[in-house]
């Protein structure tokens, strides 16, 4: 059965971190030769030059901050076109970038600064004198920011997208908390696999391409992977599918010192939740094998093995307990430090896709005696 998604793909530039509260204030009066301040006036006009009504717009010195990739103003006073499109906001002499923040009455723009951008440039900044009535035309690009355009490849199996499953695709932040990360855009596959996905603002992404109607599962196929996107468009990405099978996840766990502390329970968790996917007991070296690992993003709880001491009898039919003769740990167990592979999973937790890319090693403290 086909899968229907969305013809075009829309990121929405996060509403606006501010470093000072909006200043809300009334439609600018006139400007006169002497005042201590000036204005900035127009009209907000779409791609095609009809006016833009009832929007939000925005008026500060911007930078972007590029941990939380998001624009940062301070000070930042705001306006909103009239029936007209028209606006205008009072600011004080300076240097000032200006942010179309939404829009109601017409959808399908990206919020984008005053140039056609969603990163603030130099070549939008506008320059406002005490006495000024600083007039611009503000006409939004329908596609603003860049594209993330490419090709998913079908695994070698003779499927192919004129017939059968069609996968669909989602670009999610790289935020990914929950076992359904929130998803930023859908992108229609085209016949030959090709995809589009515009209006993206800078930032680290991952692009997802999967079958099926829900988290991928045992027969679906699907394929991530992390996208950087800066101030320009990505291209020609290569994205093959792969068959999703109940995998193995091997590991180690061991002290700080390096030897091993005895059987553990070893649990992976729905990241965010106290839902168990699944456990294992570590054997007395430390190993321990997670089977039946499905797509998801996991956390890491290390445990005290839960069973009693094991027992078996000597030659004369007395019965010792074994494992280090000593009973079962009862108290907590710290995790110190977990690694898959080379990547730190231990805040975290970690993202499995269904292709395992090395193996789980813990690093525990056990508890005085």
């Amino acid at each position: 059965m086909h899968r229907v998604v969305l013809l075009t793909a829309v990121i929405w530039l996060p509403l606006l971190t501010v470093a000072q509260t909006l200043v809300p204030l009334p439609p600018a009066g006139p400007v006169r030769p002497g005042d201590s301040w000036g204005v900035i006036s127009g009209v907000l006009k779409a791609e095609d030059g009809t006016p833009v009504v009832d929007t939000v717009l925005t008026a500060g010195i911007y930078r972007w901050n590029a941990v939380n990739n998001m624009p940062l103003c301070a000070p930042c006073v705001w306006g909103r076109t009239d029936e007209h499109g028209a606006f205008r906001i009072r600011v004080q002499p300076g240097r000032y970038h200006m942010l179309m923040m939404g829009t109601n009455s017409v959808r399908g723009y990206a919020p984008q600064f005053y140039g056609g951008a969603v990163v603030p440039r130099e070549s939008g900044v506008i320059e406002v004198n005490g006495g000024q009535d600083r007039a611009v035309e503000f006409r939004l690009t329908m596609h603003a920011g860049s594209t993330i355009a490419g090709r998913i490849l079908w695994p070698e199996s003779g499927q192919s997208f004129a017939g059968g499953e069609v996968p669909y695709i989602a670009l999610l932040d790289e935020s990914r908390r929950d076992l359904m990360p929130r998803i930023l855009g859908l992108a229609v596959i085209q016949n030959e696999g090709q995809f589009e996905i515009r209006n993206i603002r800078p930032g680290k992404y991952v692009v997802r391409a999967q079958t099926g109607d829900d988290w991928a599962k045992a027969g679906n196929f699907l394929v991530e992977q992390e996208v950087q996107v800066d101030d320009g468009d990505v291209t020609d990405l290569v994205l093959p599918l792969h068959l999703v099978e109940p995998a193995e996840l091997s590991g180690t766990a061991v002290l700080e010192n390096g030897t091993f502390p005895g059987p553990l329970d070893i649990t992976l968790f729905e990241y965010g939740s106290d839902i168990p996917f699944g456990s294992t007991i570590s054997n007395d070296d430390g190993t321990f094998v997670l089977k039946g690992l499905l797509p998801g993003h996991y956390s890491i709880m290390v445990m005290p093995d839960p069973r009693s001491p094991r027992v078996a009898p000597d030659d004369q039919g007395r019965v010792y307990p074994y494992r280090g003769a000593r009973p079962a740990l009862r108290k907590h167990v710290m995790l110190v430090s977990a690694y898959l592979g080379d990547k730190d999973v231990m805040k975290e937790g970690f993202f499995f896709d269904g292709i395992v890319i090395g193996t789980l090693r813990l690093t525990v403290r056990l508890p005085p005696e």
